[in-house]
């Protein structure tokens, strides 16, 4: 079974673990949006972005796509992991709607404690917001487009669970 370092903590995990699960493992909670253990991992959102070093050799990688290895050294809190969250944080808040107090999910929601962790206070783009119209996803999925985070787990959920297509 691999073991591995995740900001300090050392954990040990089945082969074929995640850095997602491995840093839940470790007490280590790693941001994600579009990961969801029962859909996988498709790296789109780039949140969860960590620097592993192994071999001597540090880089960037997304946690959830890559696989816990023996001796991986993982950190979620080096300079280069946190400015990628802060950069996509700030990219997604372009277009999505600055109104969390009306919000359903408002006071529960990634993308506000996300954007409140990486202090991002300001908007520097002052244009015009997209705006979409609503997707029918089957009864069973409440899909609202001008809050989209592209996180694509609704259309795999309507995909992979619901049988849609």
């Amino acid at each position: 079974m691999p073991e591995i370092r995740f900001d300090g903590k050392k954990v040990e995990v089945a082969p074929g673990t995640n850095l997602v699960e491995a840093g839940l493992q470790a007490g280590v909670p790693v941001p994600v949006f579009c990961y969801h253990k029962d859909l996988g991992a498709v790296g789109s959102c780039r949140v969860c972005a960590c620097t592993v070093t192994a071999g001597g050799k540090s880089r960037l990688v997304m946690a959830c796509m890559t696989e816990a290895q023996d001796g991986m050294e993982v950190t979620t809190l080096d300079k280069a992991s946190v400015e990628l969250r802060k950069s996509v944080i700030e990219w997604l808040m372009i277009n999505h709607p600055h109104d969390c107090p009306i919000c359903d999910e408002g006071g529960e929601c990634q993308l506000q404690d996300l954007t409140i962790a990486g202090g991002h206070g300001i908007r520097r783009y002052s244009g015009r917001k997209r705006t979409f119209q609503n997707q029918y996803l089957g009864e069973f999925i409440q899909h609202e487009m001008n809050r989209c985070i592209t996180c694509y787990r609704c259309s795999r959920f309507y995909q992979e669970v619901a049988g849609g297509r």
